[in-house]
């Protein structure tokens, strides 16, 4: 198109492969003129080449569009000189007349003004404008400025270093950019997890296999006076670093239970039935093959899932499974945690310390008082909670409780509502532009100042629950169980360290890849024909099946049990195995059935 031509700049050429920056704006627009300078420095930094395309979004009054401008520029592009009338508009922007303003600027970029007003009648460019405009509108572009940095929106601050790092990042940025990419992605944990899965493998079964166990078996602690805690490394990893991540999952379930899908009670009563029904069918399987034996302990094994295989899973399925389901997912697996937390507390516990249960329950307490007096800071919450942890761990209950006890007591409440938060937000931003505009203060000050009450605003918006969730999601994610996998997947595969026939596989494989999916339909249907519940919208029971296949991943969970249920030995190592064989058999199973069941039509039951 013409207007394309007239409003696209090639700066530094040095390459074929150019950066693209579309400006959708208006020199009637005060942001779009203060954004203005800062794109100017951009486009004159040298560097790699830069196109830069401007397009003409004119703002709307009750009389139409006021494009008096917008045609001057276009005009000006037929002397050859969009770019300077561009920049010269921009600069006699405090001109408050319109037409003085075009004059101003039109002998500044050194225009024929006579054949600018010529050409500024010509209907052409009044067409190419509209056309701007209806193309903007068509791409969804409705406000000024927007930038498009090859083609996506740019979310950004407007500075000069940050507009800068988006078109030519440096490669700290880049590999950050990928790494954001990456954690995206609904299975980016799961993708980690079996990575580190294998090469703990590959590491116990190889020439450094010594090296193997001496690092997890290597003691580490500390004492104060009389008091010591010393365990090899892999308990520290079990006792500690999962109670990180079960400190997630406890404020997850918070909040799934304070406005989730398990807020209200007639929608959770379908996955928390499905999540009971999918805990006992498992478990009685298991106990079909192993009551009255050694390896009985071991119940709760393929009672457990896999929330960050299941739902990474579920996301590479993509439209062919309805969203409804994955949120029942969702929802379910939350609820499965939660029973695999109560099992591991009161089933797999190493016999109570009574004082030490006693000051844990008077550390909790102390937490709630918190709660209730409405302390917002987490610094008290996370130094009580390291306390929690030392007197559960005394206690003989699991460690891994005391993640959970202290996610409890968080406040998931805001501490102020958003309207007029927002309004006082804008009122600061207003007056601290006033004052840079008049050079009442410094930029550095103002700086101090406005971000100081911005950081206020924020930390009154978020709940002090979902900022610790952001804050340790990832840790949880790509540290914490990683580590637990490189620590726990390493088994010795012998001859002798896997039987298929034994009791305790065919517990295990059979409870998690048959056990789960009937357990989970059986206690959905069970709910639905009580009235209690109803059936994910848009889902049909095959679907819901196919999601208690998934479910059948356990995993990090049904590993972790396992380690609790059976001490080193072989009973531990063929139990590890056969959770990954189920595992594996599971996700398969349940990716291929969903993928080859039909799409429903929206609200076909």
């Amino acid at each position: 198109m013409p207007f394309d031509k007239a409003n696209r700049e090639l700066v530094a050429s040095s390459s074929h492969d150019t950066i693209s920056i579309i400006e959708y704006g208006d020199y009637g627009c005060a942001d779009c003129q203060k954004l203005h300078q800062v794109l100017k420095d951009v486009r004159d930094e040298p560097g790699e080449p830069v196109e830069y395309i401007f397009r003409h979004l004119p703002f709307q009054n009750n009389a139409g569009y006021d494009s008096r401008r917008a045609i001057a520029a276009q005009a000006a592009a037929r002397q050859q000189k969009f770019w300077k009338m561009h920049d010269a508009l921009f600069d006699n922007f405090d001109v408050d007349d319109v037409e003085e303003q075009i004059q101003n600027a039109a002998r500044q970029a050194e225009l024929d003004t006579h054949r600018l007003a010529h050409d500024r009648e010509d209907p052409v460019l009044r067409d190419e404008v509209i056309h701007q405009i209806e193309m903007s509108f068509s791409s969804g572009i409705q406000r000024t400025p927007t930038l498009l940095i090859d083609g996506v929106e740019y979310s950004g601050t407007w500075d000069f270093e940050s507009i800068r790092e988006a078109i030519r990042p440096p490669v700290a940025a880049r590999v950050r950019a990928l790494s954001q990419e990456f954690a995206s992605w609904a299975a980016s944990g799961g993708v980690v997890l079996i990575v580190f899965s294998i090469l703990a493998l590959l590491w116990r079964n190889s020439f450094w296999t010594q090296s193997y166990e001496h690092l997890w078996e290597m003691s580490a602690g500390f004492s104060i006076d009389r008091w010591s805690l010393m365990m090899p490394l892999s308990h520290w990893v079990n006792d500690l670093f999962m109670a990180i991540f079960f400190l997630v999952v406890g404020l997850e379930l918070k909040r799934e239970l304070t406005s989730g899908e398990l807020a209200d009670p007639k929608r959770a009563a379908l996955p928390v039935a499905s999540a009971i029904g999918g805990m006992i069918v498992p478990a009685g399987i298991f106990l079909m093959f192993n009551a009255g034996t050694s390896t009985s302990v071991g119940w709760g094994v393929p009672m457990a899932t896999d929330i960050a295989f299941t739902l990474g899973v579920l996301a590479l399925l993509g439209p062919c499974v309805p969203m409804s389901l994955k949120v029942f997912a969702a929802a379910l697996a939350i609820a499965d945690d939660l029973g695999a937390i109560l099992v591991l507390a009161f089933a797999y516990n190493h016999g109570m310390s009574v004082p030490a249960l006693v000051a844990a329950m008077f550390i909790l307490g102390l937490l709630f008082v918190l709660n209730r007096i409405r302390v917002y800071r987490l610094w008290p919450y996370l130094s009580l909670g390291v306390a929690l942890w030392v007197a559960v761990y005394s206690s003989g209950l699991h460690a891994t409780l005391a993640g959970v006890l202290l996610a409890s007591t968080i406040p998931t409440r805001r501490r102020a509502s958003l309207l007029p938060m927002l309004a006082q937000g804008s009122l600061d931003v207003r007056e601290s532009i006033d004052r840079l505009e008049k050079r009442e203060v410094s930029e550095t000050i103002e700086h101090k100042a406005i971000t100081k009450k911005a950081r206020t605003v924020l930390d009154r918006l978020e709940p002090p629950a979902l900022r610790l969730e952001h804050l340790l999601q990832p840790w949880s994610s790509y540290l914490v169980l990683p580590i637990f996998a490189l620590s726990n997947a390493g088994i010795a595969i012998t001859a002798n360290s896997f039987s298929p026939t034994s009791g305790l596989t065919l517990g295990i494989i059979l409870g998690l890849v048959l056990g789960k999916p009937i357990g989970i339909v059986a206690g959905a249907w069970l709910i639905q024909k009580a009235g209690l519940g109803q059936k994910p919208v848009d889902a049909s029971w095959p679907q819901v099946f196919g999601v208690g296949l998934l479910c059948g991943i356990g995993f990090t969970m049904s590993i972790f049990i396992g380690s609790e249920a059976f001490a080193d030995g072989p009973n531990l190592s063929e139990a590890k195995i056969a959770v990954m064989l189920a595992s594996t058999i599971a996700a398969i199973l349940g990716f291929v059935f969903l993928r080859s069941l039909p799409t429903r039509p929206h609200g076909v039951e």
